[in-house]
């Protein structure tokens, strides 16, 4: 669930984890540093619309908070316990 921390609206709801959600995480920040993740497409950066959510399902799941998806972008279940941090780095790198 995103919410608008000023507006305290629901802006988008997910579903996937199969356990509780222990952590959440922006991937990225605005256009100008070198966060986030690169769109092949135009080179642009969009990490800052996309969300990783770390669960006791052994699982990190990938949001994008622009699409009307309620699909993960990917799911990353190599973990062999629950997942309880995922870090996002500059230069696009992203720690689990």
């Amino acid at each position: 669930l995103a919410t608008d921390l000023v507006t305290a609206q629901t802006k988008q709801k997910w579903w996937g984890h199969e356990a509780r959600i222990e952590y959440v995480t922006c991937l990225g920040g605005s256009g100008n540093d070198n966060y986030g993740i690169r769109n092949n497409n135009n080179n642009s950066t969009i990490g800052e619309e996309v969300y990783a959510t770390a669960s006791y399902d052994s699982t990190v799941r990938l949001w994008d908070a622009r699409s009307r998806s309620k699909e993960p972008l990917m799911i990353l279940d190599q973990a062999r316990d629950a997942v309880t941090c995922v870090a996002a780095g500059g230069g696009g790198g992203a720690q689990i």
